[in-house]
């Protein structure tokens, strides 16, 4: 009797025994599963937010090249003496490109004095010129989409003319930050995308194309949308730290980040080294993601945050899945050891 009760000992404490190493595995193997699937879902939003980053890059780059195009074709126009286009051959073509993509604001090109034709004097005042009778005709569309003309502005001053200062003095393309114009006697916020023109490294002007800030608050609307239900908010930040789209806190659009960051200067930094950053904090995900604009050397950056309890909720749910098998099979386990010991017991005559 002796030997029979030393075997159900035994039973029952390997029978516990494997009960207990079988729940430390399940707990163990579950928070393995779930540390593995927040990192996979960590990656699958990481890749999410480059994939938009790159669609608001891409349709920026649509506006830039066609900048590239009018460039090109009027530094061909210039170089070629055969070809004779005027002043209103010129507009036909800046209404026609500024007709073909409905994401365009403006449409324009602005020359050095005389370096159009050498009939500044001849254009003083006429429709789309000013008082120095320079070729700087400004396209847009009303309400009612018609064509309206305008002389460009301020093209002189640092600041307001940056859109035609900056390419000049660079040489290279640019992406002007938001800023207010006046069109059609209202104040507008944009951004421009020039392109200088030049033959053999001398330069004659620019040509740009205008896109509001009201067209990449809709991108970013409409990329939210497509994120985790909506669950998310996307902003643009441009290189000299202006908003110039946020689906959280519409409101901050074209002003600065130093109005509402105490670390606005370690910010500003990573955005004009077009740098990208994976930030956890306060429970969200931040990925930073550069934008950089063809030849331009001025980044932006796209960000998209994320709560991160959007990204361990499937992760819980499979661990909690896992966990609750484990646990199944492990009470089926203590079921089974204790019939056995029952009947063990009862074969001494021993009550349980």
């Amino acid at each position: 009797m002796k030997r029979k009760s030393l075997k159900t000992k035994i039973g029952l404490i390997c029978g516990l025994g494997i009960c207990l190493t079988a729940l430390i595995l399940t707990t163990y193997s579950s928070l393995i599963i779930r540390n593995a699937a927040i990192k996979s879902g960590e990656n699958e939003v990481v890749l999410t937010a480059e994939k938009y980053s790159q669609k608001i890059e891409r349709d920026l780059e649509i506006a830039m090249a066609a900048s590239n195009t009018m460039s090109n074709l009027h530094a061909s126009l210039k170089k070629d003496k055969t070809l004779k286009i005027d002043r209103d051959g010129i507009n036909v073509f800046l209404k026609e490109e500024l007709k073909s993509n409905s994401s365009f604001f403006g449409c324009y090109t602005l020359w050095e004095p005389n370096s159009f034709d050498n009939r500044d004097k001849e254009f003083v005042n006429k429709p789309g010129h000013d008082s120095t009778g320079r070729f700087i005709p400004y396209w847009t569309l009303n309400q009612k989409k018609e064509f309206v003309l305008e002389p460009l502005t301020d093209y002189m001053k640092t600041g307001p003319g940056d859109y035609y200062q900056i390419p000049k003095n660079t040489g290279i393309e640019a992406l002007i930050d938001p800023y207010l114009y006046p069109v059609n006697g209202k104040d507008v916020l944009m951004c421009s995308l020039v392109t200088p023109i030049k033959i053999d490294n001398t330069f004659y002007g620019i040509a740009g194309i205008d896109v509001t800030i009201d067209f990449l608050q809709k991108l970013v609307e409409n990329a939210k949308k497509e994120i985790i239900d909506g669950k998310t908010n996307i902003s643009i930040i441009s290189n000299n730290g202006t908003y110039a789209a946020n689906t959280l806190r519409p409101e901050r659009i074209g002003k600065k980040l130093a109005e509402f960051n105490e670390d606005a200067e370690s910010q500003l930094i990573t955005i004009k080294d077009g740098n990208k950053q994976i930030i956890k904090t306060n429970g969200n995900l931040k990925v930073l993601t550069p934008i950089i604009i063809g030849k331009t050397n001025t980044p932006w950056q796209v960000r998209i945050t994320i709560p991160y309890s959007e990204i361990t909720y499937n992760a819980n749910n499979q661990m909690l899945i896992q966990l609750s098998i484990g646990l199944l099979l492990i009470i089926t386990s203590i079921f089974i050891v204790l019939y056995f010991l029952k009947a063990s017991l009862k074969s001494e005559n021993i009550d349980l």
